[in-house]
Order: C-alpha cells, then sequence, then structure tokens
C-alpha cells in the first residue's frame, strides 16, 4: 500500500504513468494542518480497493473520509478558496490582514482567520491549490487574488513575526 498527498493532483494524474505497479495506491490530504486532524480525508482509483484502504486505516489506527479523487479535494479546495477571497479583499484595500482575520472570527467562528491559517498550510499550498484547480477546471473562479500572489513571488507570510 502507498498513500500519497493527491491535493494538488488528483491521484489518477499522479499514477496515470505507473499504472502496472504491483500495489494499491490511495491519496490523503497531507497538507501541513489537515495531516493531524481526527479525521484523514482519502481518495482511491479503484472502488474495489475500499476494503484494502478500510484494513489499512485500522491497522494505522486512523479515522478517515472517503472523498472523490479531484484536484483540490475537498477541505483543501474550501479552505484555499476562503483563503483566495481574503486576499481579494486585502489586495483591494478593504481590510487589513487583521481585520480580515479578526471578522471572519467573529463572524463565522472559526478560531482563526484566513491569512493565520495560510501561514500555518504555507502561502505556497494555498497557491499551488488554487492554481491546480484552475488549471483542471478553466473556471475564472479559481482566479488568484493580488495579495496572495504577491506574498508567493515575495515569498512571505502574511503574519511574518509568527
Amino acid at each position: 500500500v502507498v498513500i500519497g498527498c493527491a491535493v494538488k493532483k488528483s491521484l489518477a494524474e499522479m499514477v496515470s504513468g505507473f499504472m502496472d505497479m504491483d500495489c494499491k495506491v490511495f491519496g490523503m490530504n497531507a497538507l501541513p494542518t489537515f495531516i493531524d486532524r481526527p479525521k484523514l480525508e482519502m481518495s482511491m482509483i479503484e472502488r474495489a480497493d475500499h476494503m484494502i484502504l478500510e484494513a489499512t486505516m485500522k491497522t494505522l489506527g486512523l479515522e478517515h473520509e472517503l472523498v472523490q479523487d479531484q484536484v483540490g479535494m475537498v477541505t483543501p479546495r474550501v479552505v484555499s478558496m476562503i483563503i483566495n477571497e481574503a486576499a481579494f479583499v486585502l489586495g483591494e484595500g478593504t481590510a487589513t490582514v487583521e481585520a480580515v482575520d479578526q471578522a471572519m472570527k467573529l463572524g463565522t467562528n472559526y478560531p482563526q482567520g484566513p491569512f493565520e491559517w495560510c501561514d500555518k498550510i504555507g502561502v505556497w499550498n494555498v497557491v499551488e491549490v488554487i492554481e491546480a484547480l484552475h488549471k483542471n477546471t478553466g473556471d475564472g473562479k479559481y482566479k488568484l487574488g493580488r495579495a496572495l500572489r504577491r506574498a508567493r513571488d515575495l515569498d512571505t507570510k502574511f503574519y511574518p513575526q509568527g
């Protein structure tokens, strides 16, 4: 059994050149902050491999949720888009990093704001998820926010001291 991070590429895309492997391959959301959750997000290509995934996760003592094999999976896709929307707000000068984070914590009861979350996940990871979604779907809603692009280009965090 091989488990790989299948967020920025689908699992099928990752193994497309290796279809005659003598192993079972599963995808996992292994981005920072997502790997240490009580339930891991997992994907697979062959539905027939479900029992192997179940047995593997049970042996490892890990809980999981099975999701479709798609770029971005579910949680990274949603979280990255929340961060990207916050980057549009920041880039348009509507609010500061701190104000956006505070508003999200107060308004949605999130434990951290989108920019705090971005710093923990890693700006590069968030940008690569959004760019992979745009490349995969061609959908304009996955256009990268100016502030996120700038943070990536400068290789900086939104909270440099953190």
